[in-house]
């Protein structure tokens, strides 16, 4: 038998295990924050699914609410949809939203998203807490400078400059009548998405609409003056700007006008690019103002196959500990793309089942729960939190490794009760496992390979 290199043999022992996560939470660290829940968009997967028969609708609705056996979802956005040209097909099936005012002169349809406001409607009943925001991909078609929703000529900015207040009007009118006649009350409104970007265009399969940074606070302040008009401003704040990436985020929140600047109560940004987490969460807090991550998924992440998930997840764990928003949104919980999507759906036979990002998502969504206090930690990889009452420590770890990845964690500040732990862990190829946690002075455990790994401990303070 030939001796292998010791090159080889340094490889092989590598690959078969991982560095050790060693980390030590502080439970009363002061960089800890209040996280308030998971969310999802509604747009399109609720127009496509809103018109399934309730005992169909009903279980799929209870696996994204249900914080035990489900994802526990409570945060919801749903999409004041602008209405496309009547002449126009170019949107992808699901996309075509209707809009709630034909033109001009008509009047405001408050039950034209039917299907859409039902889903909204039940998941509220199964989430009576739950948070709600209201946001707009485009205006009517008949506010645009190009006569499209789906975005201007070549991507040319395109919501007309003498439209500015009647946009303003629509969407809270849509508020309004939500109030009034379905008792939906969102407690944000947001006027854009990704306002920047050339991308909207005639040629478009969705609504979309570029703002240029200097209208973006003429909308905000229109905005703001139609909610005081019509009452909405007790409970409903103004929502910016949504840009595609975090450095966006902060470029436009710095450029707002400080009167618009002024009316807005949250910053929302998506993740899919950017880097500058820590300055858009410094910005937020120096300025008194609200941090979602109100939208993110797997886009610009060149991985294949399980690995894009995992790439997700790491996403979501940096997002966490170095943004630190109040919320975390998901784009679509249900997509057409099981990249993105959490489930697989058959609609003519109108039923679902989970799948692999499912697993993976629940390992954090079912630990971390709204109340709970996020603690940021050195890895970027894992996420702790501390629950609302203090009596309970949440370590989640994200492995995208292909070898089991050993962690010790101690705890300061409290003490982990013996006997107290369990921990599970969910893989890429959809199995969901026990893992064993060691009790002493710390917490030990393996994280499989290519998996999300979550452990809860009673604390004793």
């Amino acid at each position: 038998m030939k001796s292998l290199p010791i090159l080889m043999l340094v490889l092989i022992a590598f690959q078969s295990t991982r560095a050790e996560v060693a980390l030590t939470i502080d439970v009363d660290s002061p960089e800890a924050y209040a996280f308030e829940g998971w969310g999802t968009s509604l747009c399109w997967w609720a127009h496509r699914v809103g018109g399934w028969r309730d005992e169909s609708l009903g279980p799929l609705l209870d696996a994204i609410t249900d914080p035990v056996d489900g994802l526990g979802l409570s945060v919801f956005r749903y999409n004041i949809g602008g209405g496309e040209a009547p002449d126009h097909n170019h949107f992808r099936r699901y996309a075509d939203l209707p809009g709630f005012q034909a033109g001009p002169d008509a009047p405001l349809d408050p039950n034209a998203d039917e299907r859409q406001r039902r889903v909204l409607e039940m998941l509220v009943s199964r989430v009576p807490d739950a948070v709600l925001e209201a946001f707009s991909n485009s205006p009517p078609y008949w506010m645009t400078r190009s006569g499209c929703a789906a975005g201007g000529v070549l991507g040319q900015p395109n919501l007309a400059d003498d439209r500015v207040d009647d946009f303003a009007a629509y969407l809270t009118n849509v508020l309004a009548a939500y109030r009034d006649r379905h008792g939906l009350v969102f407690r944000s409104l947001d006027p854009f998405n990704e306002p920047n970007q050339p991308w909207w265009n005639t040629s478009g399969n969705q609504e979309g609409c570029h703002v240029p940074e200097g209208q973006q606070s003429a909308v905000l302040l229109a905005v703001s003056q139609a909610l005081a008009e019509r009452g909405l401003d007790k409970t409903t704040t103004l929502a910016a700007t949504d840009a595609h990436s975090i450095d966006l985020a902060l470029h436009n929140a710095q450029r707002l006008t400080p009167a618009a600047l002024a009316t807005v109560g949250q910053i929302n940004t998506h993740t899919y690019r950017g880097s500058q987490r820590r300055e858009l969460s410094d910005f937020a807090a120096t300025e008194g103002k609200r941090l979602w991550q109100s939208e993110s998924g797997p886009m610009g992440l060149r991985k294949r196959g399980g690995g894009v998930l995992l790439a997700m997840m790491r996403r979501v764990a940096l997002d966490l500990n170095e943004l630190r928003p109040t919320a975390w949104v998901m784009w679509q919980v249900v997509d057409v793309s099981s990249q993105w999507s959490c489930f697989h759906l058959d609609d003519p036979t109108e039923t679902f089942r989970p799948n692999s990002n499912y697993g993976l998502y629940s390992q954090f969504t079912r630990r971390i729960r709204p109340g709970d206090r996020i603690v940021p930690t050195a890895d970027a990889a894992v996420v702790a939190a501390v629950s609302s009452n203090d009596q309970r420590l949440m370590v989640v770890v994200v492995n995208d490794d292909d070898a089991p990845r050993p962690c010790r964690v101690g705890v300061r500040g409290a003490t982990p009760v013996i006997g107290t732990a369990e921990g599970s862990s969910s893989s890429v190829d959809e199995a969901r496992t026990v893992v064993a946690v060691e009790q002493d002075e710390s917490l030990r455990f393996t994280a499989p390979p290519e998996s999300v790994t979550s452990v809860v401990v009673e604390l004793d303070r």
